[in-house]
């Protein structure tokens, strides 16, 4: 993709779903977690899964500094390499900022996006956000941050962490919505999901996403984690497949 070089994978056949990773991760943390056995799961009911490593993580090209249109330069990524893989039509899954990754793409691309699950997803980034990720009680564990350092070098894992410390601390000082004011643009039906254990609040902002997009469908899970999809992953999976097959069947 010119100068930039974009990493991805894509395995199954059928109806294609972006999966998108969220911050700090790429797709071979990926592989040791919940989302590779969602990838898994999806292959398994009949669907082409692409996922890539977004700007700046994994293989793709490293960064210095992660730019305030962060958000919409991954979905302007996963729109020129499903371009290339001749994609036009797909449904797209992203977890924690993989979500808003996915939420712009249906946003930007309402005439090829036909559905869109939004996993722990945020639309805006608060101080008590921020005060949650300063808190070394809440720090990854130390097999996660290890890998980490495995997939990304022990250096450039230590840049990468502190980029984006520094883009969610300019997002929070400049109240910057992440979708400009236009959810209420998105066509497609989209499932929002949260947990009330989500350690960032996030359900309360799933519930007001949920209030803004027209075709959108909430679920709160009652405990867990962040992301829903890493810790309620049996029921998460569940209310993902009620989903995709109640709307692709309506297709």
């Amino acid at each position: 993709m010119g100068n930039y070089r974009l990493y991805y994978q894509t395995y199954g056949t059928g109806f294609p779903i972006l999966l998108l990773h969220g911050a700090n991760t790429c797709l071979q943390f990926m592989n040791h977690s919940a989302t590779w056995e969602l990838g898994n799961w999806l292959v398994d009911e009949g669907f082409r899964v692409v996922a890539f490593d977004q700007h700046g993580s994994g293989q793709s090209t490293h960064l210095a500094d992660f730019p305030l249109d962060y958000f919409d330069k991954n979905a302007n990524d996963a729109i020129r390499l499903l371009d290339h893989l001749k994609i036009k039509n797909f449904g797209v899954i992203g977890v924690s900022e993989g979500a808003t990754t996915a939420l712009n793409l249906a946003i930007h691309h309402p005439e090829r996006v036909e559905l869109v699950v939004a996993d722990s997803g945020s639309y805006y980034v608060t101080e008590e956000m921020l005060a949650v990720e300063e808190d070394p009680d809440n720090a990854w564990p130390k097999t996660w941050q290890y890998l980490l350092n495995e997939v990304h070098g022990e250096d450039y894992a230590a840049e990468l962490q502190a980029a984006r410390r520094k883009l969610l601390s300019r997002l929070a000082e400049n109240k910057i919505d992440l979708f400009q004011g236009r959810l209420a643009e998105i066509q497609c039906p989209a499932l929002l999901t949260a947990c009330t254990g989500d350690i960032y609040g996030l359900n309360h902002q799933a519930r007001k996403m949920g209030e803004i997009i027209p075709n959108a469908q909430v679920k709160i899970f009652r405990g867990g984690d962040h992301p829903v999809m890493w810790n309620l992953t049996d029921k998460f999976s569940r209310e993902l497949k009620d989903f995709l097959y109640r709307i692709l069947r309506s297709a």
